[in-house]
């Protein structure tokens, strides 16, 4: 009985642990069911965030790429040319003005050859060409090997090259021995093969530097050269130094044929991909059989657990539906944990585009920036007392003018310590000299050179450019940099001196916007605005620098005798025959003009009759006075439209294409009308000595015009008339008028 008893009691109590047992499971089910779900929320969410974690690495790539179009755009390639090392075939230089303009031109076609077969070349490319030279050390080079006597020559030929483009400088560097190689280098602090160390560093050869190689390059620069892009323009540049100890007639070998370095090939681009992470398996209710309701009580209290189809529970279905529960949850956990290490890769990727992004746009906007300076010292006159100092005048005027532009910049909200200051000057140094000279500033020729030397020394990045006698050729160059650097991203600021000069200011139009100021442009204001430029400045700030830039146009000396009243007309012998040129035929006694058939085929004219330039001693040209049909000038201006070309010059290029009057037959005094009214309109400069010029040299108020507010230039007021000369223009000749 008490065996019987015993074995009761064993099954009550393991009925009993069974019950417990069933329960915790229970319970543990529950606990699985809800940390699953939170689990596959927090997994949810993971995936979202990848999702748009991997739009927004999209969205940064497209801005990075969109920075890269914007770096694409006016690109340019740099040529900067050591003109005391490197000198151009003596071909080239003989040759004068024709010389240069043919060497500027051969060397541009030579870099865009070399630069063309490359794969990352855009055909929109610029070419900037940039020489720099002591000068004065050059033509006594050329003089002390005999290659050439006349220094005239050497600076013909600048003149020439620097006409050739507008983006084509030649560029006097000052005497100093290193006065050359600080302006290629932007600084004076080593030698070129210490200077191209710091973009040697690394074991691969730097394509963005290409060297061109004339003389043979110095034992310690081919180490270095030897980690850069090398070519050769053996058909341009001398392979030797000039010997100046013995005669160098000899010419240079020009037309060995050249060997192309094979085209670089762009640097591979790589592109990351990243693996998503797989979609977790298909949920199964893995509980739907643990849900059920509880059953009736046994005898002695404890509960039987049945399930939803009312079937007792088993403890080996329990354990096995257990098992694979926690299999389940397991497998989430590890979906979770690979979507929170793909998450947390796409955000580390992010953020390091992020940081390249920032990187590239530091380095694109923040690196190398600079302030532009750009003057039309044709328009804007440097004061008087720095260029009669000529060398040290020159210094001071550059040192004085970067110190202004300075101190102007800090005011700018976007300044930064950093930035740099480009100055270029541009100038028609043959008008200007003679005008400084004609206003008594300067003694000769020689001194103003001296001052540009001085400007040019003054800093690395200070160039006065001589443009050029030809007409716009100062506003040609000036209008090209400013058009190529206005864009450009390390550009932050412009500076633009040309107050004078009302032709700038259709130029200018194109760069001001409507209802507010151009924050980027600051007109610097010498001489006063003209009427037509005053309007085009509000849209822009302006200041001005009298430390600098006169304040007024140069004034010349007025003559003893008045051009209005002690110039006589010229006698007969000295004055054309004005008879009205025929449509087909023209006569001249000086020039053979072109007609509209010489760009198609052989001229057929007689030479054009033109009047005679008169000059004085400063050899400005002086107007003669013009008999005129005041009735006839009023019928000018208010009926007919005449050709100047056809009855001034003598021909027309248009033809009978032409929209002016070619039909009138005028009379000598009519024709003398005519030429008077077109005088009424300023020529570029009071130095002129284009015989087929009919525009005015003079202005025709005399002693009452404002000469501030005039449209002529001041030289053009009152000029000195004691010496008078007629100068012909074909045999370079001046033979003085008796005075009167």
């Amino acid at each position: 009985m008490s065996s019987l008893s015993e074995r009761i009691e064993l099954v009550k109590q393991h009925d009993a642990e069974k019950a417990d047992l069933f329960k915790a499971l229970v319970d543990q089910f529950k606990a699985l069911e809800e940390e699953k779900q939170k689990i596959q929320q927090e997994l949810e969410l993971s995936r979202y965030l990848c999702e748009k974690q991997l739009v927004d690495l999209k969205v940064k790539a497209q801005d990075v790429n969109n920075l890269q179009k914007t770096m694409d755009c006016d690109p340019f390639v740099l040529l900067l040319v050591d003109g005391d090392i490197t000198k151009f075939l003596d071909e080239y230089i003989k040759r004068g003005a024709p010389g240069g303009h043919d060497a500027a031109r051969d060397l541009r076609n030579a870099v865009y050859s070399h630069f063309q077969p490359k794969p990352n070349f855009l055909l929109d490319t610029k070419i900037i060409i940039h020489i720099f030279a002591n000068i004065a050390g050059m033509i006594k080079t050329y003089q002390d090997s005999k290659i050439m006597s006349d220094p005239v020559v050497v600076r013909q030929f600048l003149q020439g090259f620097n006409r050739e483009h507008a983006l084509s400088h030649f560029i006097d560097a000052g005497d100093d021995k290193e006065a050359a190689d600080s302006k290629v280098k932007g600084s004076g602090d080593s030698s070129y093969a210490g200077f191209f160390r710091q973009f040697s560093l690394t074991t691969q050869v730097c394509s963005r530097i290409v060297l061109v190689e004339s003389v043979p390059f110095a034992t310690k620069f081919s180490e270095v050269a030897d980690k850069f892009e090398k070519t050769e323009f053996k058909t341009i540049f001398r392979e030797t130094k000039i010997d100046t100890r013995r005669l160098s007639f000899r010419d240079e070998a020009a037309g060995r044929s050249r060997g192309s370095p094979p085209p670089s090939h762009a640097s591979p681009s790589y592109a990351s991909t990243v693996k998503h992470a797989g979609q977790s398996q298909t949920d199964v209710d893995l509980t739907k059989d643990m849900t059920g309701s509880t059953g009736p009580e046994r005898p002695d209290g404890r509960k039987i657990y049945l399930n939803k189809d009312g079937y007792r529970v088993d403890k080996d279905d329990m354990l096995a539906q257990f098992e694979q529960l926690t299999a389940q949850h397991d497998s989430v956990k590890r979906e979770l944990s690979m979507a929170q290490d793909t998450a947390r890769t796409y955000y580390e990727r992010m953020l390091q585009a992020q940081s390249d992004a920032t990187r590239i746009i530091e380095t694109v906007v923040e690196g190398d920036r600079f302030v532009l300076v750009l003057v039309d010292a044709d328009s804007v006159p440097f004061v008087d007392d720095f260029v009669a100092k000529g060398m040290i005048g020159g210094e001071d005027a550059g040192k004085h003018l970067r110190i202004a532009v300075e101190a102007y910049h800090k005011l700018n909200s976007n300044y930064h310590p950093d930035d740099r200051i480009i100055i270029r000057a541009f100038a028609n140094v043959l008008g200007s000299w003679r005008t400084y000279k004609a206003a008594r500033t300067i003694a000769d020729e020689l001194v103003f050179h001296q001052f540009i030397a001085g400007f040019n020394r003054s800093h690395p990045l200070s160039d006065f450019v001589d443009a050029g006698s030809h007409k716009e050729a100062a506003d040609t160059k000036i209008k090209a940099n400013f058009e190529l650097f206005y864009r450009n991203r390390h550009c932050q600021h412009i500076l633009f001196a040309g107050s004078a000069d009302s032709g700038y200011a259709g130029f200018l139009s194109q760069f001001s916007r409507p209802n507010e100021v151009n924050e980027k442009i600051t007109l610097v204001e010498g001489p006063a605005f003209p009427f037509d430029l005053r309007k085009v400045a509000q849209g822009f700030r302006y200041t001005t620098f009298p430390a600098v830039f006169r304040s007024s146009k140069i004034q010349l000396p007025v003559g003893q005798t008045s051009v209005m009243t002690g110039l006589k007309r010229p006698g007969p012998e000295l004055i054309s025959n004005r008879e009205r040129p025929s449509p087909t035929t023209v006569r001249t006694g000086i020039i053979t003009p072109p007609t509209p058939q010489s760009s198609s085929g052989p001229v057929s004219s007689r030479p054009v009759v033109l009047p005679p330039i008169i000059l004085n001693r400063f050899e400005q040209r002086i107007d003669t006075p013009l008999q005129i049909d005041k009735d006839y000038m009023q019928h000018l201006y208010q009926n007919l439209k005449l050709c100047n070309n056809f009855y001034l010059k003598g021909y027309c290029p248009y033809g009978s294409k032409c929209e002016f009057d070619h039909s009138q037959n005028l009379s000598p005094i009519q024709l003398d009308t005519f030429r008077h009214k077109a005088r009424s309109s300023s020529c570029r400069t009071s130095f002129c000595q284009d015989p087929t010029c009919c525009l005015g040299h003079l202005c025709p108020r005399g002693t009452g015009c404002n000469i501030n507010l005039c449209k002529f230039a001041p030289e053009m007021h009152n000029p000195d008339t004691t010496e008078l000369y007629v100068y012909n223009p074909a045999t370079n000749t001046k033979q003085q008028i008796p005075p009167a």
